[in-house]
């Protein structure tokens, strides 16, 4: 992956109820990742996690050396926000909950 200064793009999804599998049912779960890439690489992932939310109505990820699988309900909160800090430092986090 190639370096990008210190721009960031942030996807954070959040359920309030939270449909895992069976082996986690029982477990409060969060996960979350930042990496460095490029901005193609970026849309790429955001496409990636678009198609399982229209395709399978779930986000699937490996996350502790699982597999997780959250469900998505059919309505849910959308929430986009732009960050300008400064030149070189700006920041969207996208956030889908429900």
């Amino acid at each position: 992956m190639r370096e990008t200064g210190c721009t960031r793009a942030s996807v954070h999804l959040h359920a309030t109820e939270v449909g895992l599998n069976a082996v986690m049912s029982e477990e409060i779960f969060e996960h979350e990742s930042e990496q460095t890439m490029s901005r193609e690489a970026a849309a790429k992932r955001l496409r990636e996690i678009a198609d399982q939310l229209e395709k399978h109505n779930e986000i699937s990820l490996l996350a502790h050396g699982r597999d997780v699988t959250v469900r998505v309900a059919d309505q849910v909160t959308f929430e986009y926000e732009v960050e300008v800090e400064s030149a070189d430092k700006n920041e969207i986090e996208i956030s889908i909950s429900w």
